[in-house]
């Protein structure tokens, strides 16, 4: 039998939670497409995407930090949550 997708990221050790969470998705690709933790898609990334110091891997630290604006420009954008009428 092989093994699911999800034992390759506990060869590259992924967090227990990281590892727990990608095991209700068939595929790499479902679980990506559905991931909404984009600090656990830079760390595969980061992992995966070859040779520190290659283009490739210098560019992960512009992608943290776009996500790091974006987390910033998203929060600052929401409204105020909606408090309960009094009684």
């Amino acid at each position: 039998m092989t093994p699911h997708w999800t034992a390759a990221l506990g060869r590259i050790n992924a967090c227990a939670e990281a590892v727990t969470w990608a095991k209700a998705y068939p595929s790499l690709a479902e679980a990506w497409d559905a991931c909404e933790r984009a600090d656990w898609m830079l760390w595969l990334l980061d992992r995966t995407c070859g040779v520190q110091g290659r283009t490739t891997h210098r560019a992960l630290p512009a992608a943290a930090a776009m996500h790091d604006l974006a987390t910033l420009v998203r929060t600052r954008h929401q409204a105020p949550p909606t408090l309960p009428e009094a009684p």
